[in-house]
């Protein structure tokens, strides 16, 4: 359920209400909160309860009386966001939601205008991380591209170049550090500078443009005439397909990005590496199926051996 409405804010807002009318039903005795009732409610349903509030307001819930003050707080915050936006951008926006504030104010790329919705919506950070993965959404958008070969979409070199810098008109580079923050950017431009360097050089076949901008990031290669060379070829495109899911879930969020630029500092034998791999799923590089390989050897293997080109 939180997957499907943690973009829509409104709906985020009345699933809380939905919780806070079931604690009423499961805590309240005779019109009054039960302590006992109250503690069992916040075991019983403790992961639910940490997915939909963020630590701040989980703590607030877990206080006698503090659900009902939480979500008092949360609709006069909301309140206020909309009344702000409506008297900041008045006539340019027909619906208050994350999807229509990329589209007239994210993409128009008016610095001064993003600059005005980030210091307001940073009071209300449900809507404002719900802005944040539709930005992260309209990326991943229009630097996918279709493959034919692998019958998916692909990071494309030249689309992430233009969308962060422009091609006759300005990219959203500055855009994107104005909401994200400098390490974002930083890790961007990092993964761009390797997709452009691996472009310009054309890769070996077996490798790819993919293939080669990733070993450039964390600095591995694969042997071409090593026994994991070999016995890697002839499931490659497998492998790829699997290359490219990690690189889109990665540049779904910062944290994520983060994380995989930071492959290059681990070392063969890092537990980190492979849990990176799992959270962006890419398990399939996980399993090593050759003897005298280390965890981390088979992962870099099997992300260099890109088969866009085969």
């Amino acid at each position: 359920m939180h997957d499907v409405i943690k973009n829509s804010p409104d709906a985020m807002k009345a699933y809380k209400n939905s919780i806070n009318d079931f604690y009423k039903i499961k805590v309240f005795k005779n019109g009054k909160i039960n302590k006992n009732a109250h503690e069992s409610f916040l075991r019983d349903y403790n992961s639910p309860l940490k997915l939909f509030f963020n630590e701040t307001d989980y703590n607030k819930i877990s206080k006698l009386g503090g659900f009902q003050k939480t979500i008092d707080d949360a609709t006069v915050s909301r309140n206020n966001t909309i009344k702000e936006i409506e008297k900041s951008f008045a006539g340019k926006l027909e619906r208050l939601t994350p999807g229509e504030l990329v589209n007239k104010i994210y993409k128009a790329n008016n610095i001064d205008e993003i600059r005005r919705l980030k210091n307001i919506l940073s009071k209300d950070p449900e809507v404002y991380q719900a802005f944040q993965r539709s930005v992260l959404t309209d990326l991943n958008e229009s630097v996918l591209k279709s493959s034919d070969r692998l019958g998916m979409k692909i990071l494309d070199a030249s689309s992430f170049d233009k969308y962060l810098y422009g091609a006759g008109e300005r990219g959203y580079r500055v855009a994107l550090k104005e909401i994200f923050g400098d390490n974002f950017v930083g890790n961007l431009d990092n993964l761009n500078k390797a997709l452009q360097i691996s472009a310009r050089r054309q890769p070996p076949k077996s490798m790819g443009v993919f293939g080669s901008a990733f070993s450039d990031i964390i600095r591995a290669r694969l042997g071409q005439f090593t026994l994991a060379g070999r016995l890697f070829t002839a499931s490659r495109r497998i492998y790829a397909k699997a290359a490219e899911r990690v690189m889109a879930n990665a540049l779904l969020n910062p944290q994520s990005l983060r994380e995989l630029i930071e492959l290059r500092k681990f070392k063969s034998s890092d537990k980190l590496a492979i849990a990176i791999l799992s959270k962006l799923d890419g398990s399939i590089f996980i399993k090593d199926n050759f003897e005298e390989s280390k965890p981390f050897t088979a992962i870099a293997n099997t992300l260099f051996g890109d088969a866009r080109n085969d």
